[in-house]
């Protein structure tokens, strides 16, 4: 359980999805099973839940509470019926396992157990993929409350409203311990009131009599952020639709993405550009929406997970939203601009983005997702170099620099140098 892998959701935006379907977390990959894959989750009572376990043969699917009690496991009736193919003309068991509309008893830290399967083979595609219906907290509860803020916030770390109502208590004669946890973990009154009853008045003469001001836990006293990265300048804030977690599967999955690229970067440079420290905002351990400059993410742990899932998902993104006529208005642009090359960080240059990333493109570039893959492997080893030796700020915009010019060695491989030649001489 210490070791589980955190699955984090993010919305649903794949087209055939489920419409009550509102958010989605996956672990995916092909090739041997993953040593480690026992997952975490972070569910909301009153929220259900659809789980989907595919491996080479019949997946075990169970679901543990947060003390290891399995508390639902698969009983086969959901999985499809095999069919006997050439390949298996005996019907071997159903590849899927699934539980459909598991309702979360609490909120909190949940444990999922895939039960991969690999058999004999050693190349396949295995896949847990967790679907989340939020819109059913209110009907599914009870008492027919909506969460509070508090239980909402605390879920995004594991915690129950009851732990940190015991946490609180046990600590009442140390209010310095109580008041920096809160303030670490972005605890304000109002959550404080909704977990121990007291009205915030009260919890503000508390901390008052001590000397401790609450509007440090309110957003009134801005926060320390340290100096490092930041995701995302204000210049493009138009493209933060571009910023997502990775949620693709096989061999877009982070897992896929992040062991190829393995093959080609020294691991500790790779380590260094996803390590949370090099970022603003890592110190309390939570990625605020400010910090990361993208306004429709919620607090986020501060994790090399997060970030690998965020930079991936904005890659992917970003090469889907390119198209060989932007490529080549950024060619043309780049001719009349040279020194853009060198300083990005341009209204100009920002201009330009905005304008080429708004939407997806009617003569996209990548069609498949083998193609996309290797450009993601490309654009990240490239990122990865740039960063190391030049300590680029903004970590987005070279991203989609980096987008750019994979997608020109990828127009030139399949014949078309001719869009970058002008007067004799060669682009690139």
């Amino acid at each position: 359980m210490a070791n589980a892998v955190l699955l984090t959701f993010s919305p649903t935006l794949v087209e055939f999805a489920t419409p009550e379907w509102d958010n989605t977390a996956v672990a995916s990959g092909i090739g041997p099973i993953p040593l480690q894959h026992l997952y975490k989750i972070e569910a909301t009572e009153g929220a259900t839940y659809d789980i989907f376990a595919n491996s080479f043969e019949e997946p075990a699917l169970i679901v543990y509470d947060n003390q290891g009690n399995a508390i639902f496991v698969n009983d086969d009736s959901d999985d499809p019926v095999p069919v006997p193919t050439e390949n298996n003309p005996d019907k071997r068991p159903s590849e899927l396992d699934e539980i459909s509309d598991w309702v979360a008893p609490y909120t909190g830290v949940f444990f999922v157990a895939p039960g991969w399967q690999q058999g004999s083979v050693t190349d396949f595609v295995y896949s847990l993929n967790i679907q989340e219906d939020i819109d059913t907290v209110t009907s599914n509860n009870t008492d027919g409350d909506t969460p509070s803020s508090a239980q909402i916030h605390l879920a995004t770390y594991g915690v129950t409203i009851q732990q940190a109502r015991d946490f609180i208590l046990s600590h009442v004669d140390q209010p310095a311990t109580i008041f920096n946890a809160a303030k670490q973990f972005g605890v304000t009154t109002q959550m404080l009131s909704e977990i121990t009853g007291f009205s915030t008045d009260v919890i503000d003469s508390f901390f008052a009599s001590f000397g401790m001001n609450t509007d440090a836990l309110n957003g009134v006293i801005a926060p320390d952020i340290p100096s490092g990265h930041k995701l995302l300048p204000e210049n493009l804030a138009s493209l933060s639709h571009l910023v997502v977690f990775n949620t693709n599967s096989g061999i877009l999955s982070t897992d896929s993405l992040r062991e190829n690229n393995f093959r080609g970067v020294y691991e500790p440079d790779y380590f260094d550009v996803f390590d949370p420290n090099n970022y603003q905002g890592s110190s309390d351990g939570v990625f605020t929406a400010e910090e990361l400059g993208v306004a429709h993410l919620s607090n986020l742990p501060a994790t090399t997970e997060t970030l690998e899932s965020l930079i991936y998902g904005t890659m992917v993104n970003a090469f889907r939203a390119i198209g060989e006529s932007e490529i080549i208005q950024i060619a043309s642009y780049f001719r009349s601009h040279p020194d853009l090359i060198d300083n990005p960080d341009t209204s100009e240059f920002a201009a330009l983005m905005n304008d080429v990333f708004s939407d997806r493109p009617a003569d996209p570039i990548y069609r498949d997702d083998t193609q996309l893959a290797q450009a993601v492997y490309q654009a990240t080893n490239v990122l990865i170099d740039d960063v190391i030796r030049n300590d680029f700020e903004d970590i987005l915009i070279m991203s989609l620099i980096d987008v750019t010019a994979a997608s020109m060695l990828e127009l030139i491989s399949n014949g078309r140098a001719d869009i970058f030649f002008d007067s004799g001489g060669v682009f690139l």
